[in-house]
């Protein structure tokens, strides 16, 4: 699980020499889930933006505080984005969680450029979970089911262009 945390953040620096942006940043996100649940969350992101894209790849590394269990997540994301100082930013990802869950999330983000090289924004995201249970089965056994839930995360985040 550590190498691909590894991977999955230094991914984009593979590709630094042909880079148009590549941002660094923390973010704080955080939303209600079905049964009346709040989640908290923070962590580190990377955004690559390939030279003269309308598409950059996402990805950090966030923690998660969710009534009493906290885990880590890995998001992957792709980011259409439409305009300059200001920036409307649809997305589009997946993500795996530490305890097994894997899932989508569909989303906004709005970029404001603050400086040169500093970038605030906000995000609305859809984010749906996966994950197996084990059920009594018709047989004295039990057998493995997928179960789902959906969350809705709004975030606030701050980024530094590195290059």
């Amino acid at each position: 699980m550590l190498k691909l945390v590894v991977i999955i953040l230094l991914f984009p620096l593979a590709f630094v020499s042909y880079a148009q942006e590549l941002n660094v940043g923390l973010e704080f996100t955080g939303g209600p889930t079905p049964g009346d649940a709040y989640i908290v969350a923070m962590g580190p992101v990377i955004e690559f933006r390939p030279h003269h894209s309308f598409v950059s790849i996402n990805s950090g590394l966030t923690f998660l505080v969710y009534k009493n269990e906290s885990l880590f997540t890995i998001p992957l994301t792709l980011k259409a984005i439409i305009g300059k100082k200001f920036r409307f930013c649809p997305t589009l990802g997946g993500f795996i969680r530490a305890n097994g869950n894997v899932g989508y999330s569909v989303g906004v983000h709005l970029d404001y450029q603050v400086k040169e090289n500093l970038f605030i924004y906000l995000k609305g995201e859809y984010n749906r979970d996966y994950w197996k249970e084990e059920v009594p089965s018709h047989n004295w056994g039990t057998s493995e089911i997928t179960r789902h839930g959906s969350s809705f995360w709004i975030g606030i985040g701050l980024r530094v262009n590195l290059f």
